[in-house]
């Protein structure tokens, strides 16, 4: 009976080697990403408060380089007496990716100080059920005050084709450049 217990384990021990031994392999190794794109905004209503004017926005454009397609987002803009302004949005990419075509949902932070024309912040992936393309990454953005357009870079994504499924590896937090 001993002898059996020492089998059993030794061979469940064997098993969990080749699975960890696996994981590496199962998640594309971090790529940089870079593009640009093209925004437009449409105010769809004000609210003021404690000397803020609260902005909520329907955006939507084109996304062109590593990431290719269309987007569209639903978004908050908090314009501060001193004229600093603070976004938060959610929304989805209909893009092309290295991995394969489809869609994932995003989030987005940005700040632009007061006296400043550019507004910078970081969108990152969300991971939701209706997403059809699995991918994390976290990206950074700049876009010059009421010129539509925007550039973008992240220093790591990770992508996994339908049938590799997302590792531990894809839902680690990235760092940017």
């Amino acid at each position: 009976m001993v002898r059996g217990f020492s089998l059993f384990c030794s061979a469940l021990g064997a098993a969990l080697l080749l699975v960890a031994a696996a994981l590496p392999g199962l998640a594309s190794p971090p790529a940089p990403a870079a593009g640009g794109g093209t925004a437009n905004f449409i105010p769809s209503g004000f609210r003021f408060a404690d000397g803020n004017t609260f902005v909520d926005a329907t955006l939507f454009g084109t996304v062109t380089g590593t990431l290719s397609g269309t987007w569209t987002e639903d978004a908050v803009l908090v314009i501060h007496p001193d004229g600093s302004q603070n976004t938060h949005a959610s929304g989805t990419f209909f893009v092309s990716t290295p991995c394969g075509a489809g869609r994932f949902a995003f989030e987005l932070e940005a700040q632009q100080p007061a006296g400043s024309k550019t507004l910078t912040g970081q969108w990152r992936s969300v991971e939701q059920s209706s997403n059809t393309v699995s991918i994390h990454t976290v990206d950074t953005f700049n876009n010059v005050q009421n010129s539509g357009v925007f550039t973008y870079e992240c220093a790591k994504r990770r992508e996994s084709t339908a049938s590799e499924g997302l590792s531990a590896a894809h839902l680690a937090p990235q760092t940017t450049a």
